[in-house]
């Protein structure tokens, strides 16, 4: 007999994008049902490197400290000719982030903590639940679940497809997956293998030579390393280095790096795969949405495909809280709309990268190498680009217009810079946005022209609390530290953010609780509370929905 139940959204798939929805939709107490086909996490993945705008979001959700403390933070890259370094890379303090660093860890190790988190909220992953079939009404999805206890009907008002490259969600909606398997003509080798070398363990190493490239990234686990390769045609029509053998591994690690002295031992994850580069038309249909890789799939060239499958994740969890809460489904149309550019962004840069690493000329090899030990040690480049590695330009800008002033605009994540809390208490902006509702900032600006600045903050303060919107004031710096009409109050230690936004006068600043920019405007703009106000939600209660009918 199929049991019938109810629930406020369905997530299929948990993996990491999965997971970081599940963990974000019960913290806004929208009931939540997570289901997996698998009967347990995968032991080994592709997926390794946390961005720095990763690890921001994940602090948000609460686990970015257990990540920290399992992970090891890489500020270096270098690449060798054979024994010869040819460009070394360290990423720059940007002032932007408290995480100017990548956080390698195991995507095991990744979901572990992510699980635990979902069930400290009152979650659970139910796994060896597959998704066979479903409908959709005017009331939302109805999905059709078999698993060991039978098969169930899930009645939920929105179904999220986290279920990955081969998603089940996508082909039983008909969605086409656009783009080409094997579009850059490589064919991928990875493995975990322990090396007894002593290359320093906080850094990013690749070889080249005229079979391709190698790359090694280091765990935690002292002498752990996950070695990937991308095969030359000769070597990949040869057929032994696709074998899951450590002899190959090493003859292929051998190969590239002209180290014959290194022993590698105890191979573990070994995998073989071809690059994808695809995305969907169009992330929703109804009331099914996609998400992470069951939207759009590219190069590993980066690393960025789970980060940017977690981003995904976050940027759709407070639309659906307000679709869900307040039956607002105009909130989740500009979930498309601003995520579908990033991956389509995606997709060319990490192809672009993924050629430049194959490279396989000598000559050539040469000269990109020299050019890039120029171009990356120009300060304005590295900076660039380490925002761009790590994330943090990514943007929902409208389109640009011509004669407007540089700075964050509206659609920008808002930087993390340092302010102080209190008379010596240091701490970072977005330590202060924690939480699911939207932040109105508001700089003080010049404090000469501010005066009498209180009585208005109190009565800004009242009406924030009302519309259920949280207010922090941003002194600039060197004003003496005080709670100004009982609003949480900070000082902008270094002047960063009145700075970049040009705060002579006072400035009002929303941030979503995504972190990204949804309006700039004078202090006391009366229309810009309101808009604060459309981006809340209203929680239900979890009874709403029972779980068994």
């Amino acid at each position: 007999m199929t049991s019938i139940t109810y629930t406020g959204v369905l997530v299929v798939g948990a993996g990491p994008a999965g997971l970081t929805l599940a963990a974000d939709l019960l913290r806004r107490n929208v009931s939540v049902r997570l289901i997996d086909q698998a009967g347990s996490p995968a032991p080994t993945s592709r997926a390794t490197s946390l961005t720095p705008r990763t690890l921001e979001v994940l602090d948000d959700l609460g686990i970015a400290q257990e990540l920290l403390d399992t992970g090891i933070r890489i500020r270096t890259a270098e690449a060798y000719q054979g024994q010869n370094r040819a460009f070394r890379l360290t990423f720059p303090e940007t002032g932007q982030t408290r995480y100017p660093f990548l956080l390698n860890n195991s995507q095991r190790q990744t979901e572990d903590l992510m699980t635990v988190r979902v069930r400290a909220l009152g979650g659970t992953v139910e796994r060896e639940r597959r998704l066979i079939g479903l409908r959709q009404d005017r009331k939302g999805v109805v999905a059709l679940i078999d698993g060991p206890a039978g098969p169930e009907e899930i009645h939920a008002k929105w179904l999220i497809g986290a279920d990955g490259g081969r998603s089940t969600v996508r082909n039983t909606l008909g969605i086409p997956f656009e783009g080409k398997t094997g579009t850059l003509e490589e064919t991928i080798v990875l493995g975990d293998v322990h090396i007894d070398w002593n290359l320093p363990s906080d850094r990013l190493y690749s070889w080249f030579n005229e079979d391709g490239a190698l790359l090694a990234f280091p765990f935690r686990e002292p002498g752990r390393w996950r070695i990937t390769a991308a095969l030359s045609p000769a070597e990949e029509a040869d057929g032994r280095l696709i074998e899951d053998s450590i002899e190959r591994f090493t003859e292929l690690y051998q190969r590239r790096t002209g180290d014959t002295t290194s022993r590698l031992t105890d191979m573990q994850g070994f995998s073989v795969y071809r690059v994808n580069q695809r995305v969907v038309d169009h992330y929703r249909r109804g009331r099914v949405v996609l998400m992470g890789d069951a939207a759009h799939v590219h190069t590993p060239a980066g690393g960025l495909g789970m980060n940017t499958g977690i981003q995904d994740a976050y940027s759709l969890g407070w639309r659906l809280a307000i679709a869900v809460q307040r039956g607002d489904d105009t909130a989740i149309e500009s979930y498309e709309r601003e995520r579908r550019p990033v991956a389509l962004a995606l997709l060319s840069s990490t192809g672009n990268l993924q050629r430049l690493w194959s490279i396989r000329d000598r000559r050539v090899q040469h000269v990109r190498d020299s050019a890039l030990q120029i171009v990356l040690n120009l300060g304005p480049v590295r900076r660039a680009f380490f925002a761009g590695a790590g994330q943090l330009n990514v943007t929902y800008r409208a389109r640009s217009r011509i004669g407007r002033r540089s700075g964050p605009r509206v659609g920008d994540r808002i930087p993390d810079v340092r302010v102080a809390h209190g008379n010596t208490e240091q701490s970072w902006l977005h330590e202060h946005l924690r939480g699911t509702q939207p932040v109105l900032i508001v700089l003080a600006g010049d404090r000469i022209s501010n005066r009498g600045v209180d009585d208005r903050l109190t009565a800004l303060a009242h009406d924030a609390q009302r519309r259920s919107v949280t207010l922090l004031y941003v002194e600039a710096p060197g004003v003496d530290h005080a709670e100004r009409g009982g609003v949480t109050t900070v000082v902008d230690t270094h002047g960063d953010l009145h700075r970049r936004f040009h705060a002579r006068t006072a400035r009002s600043i929303v941030v979503r609780p995504d972190k990204h920019i949804a309006a700039i405007s004078t202090a006391h703009d009366p229309a810009i509370l309101a808009l604060a106000e459309s981006l809340t939600h209203r929680p239900e209660t979890m009874s709403e929905f029972p779980r068994r009918a």
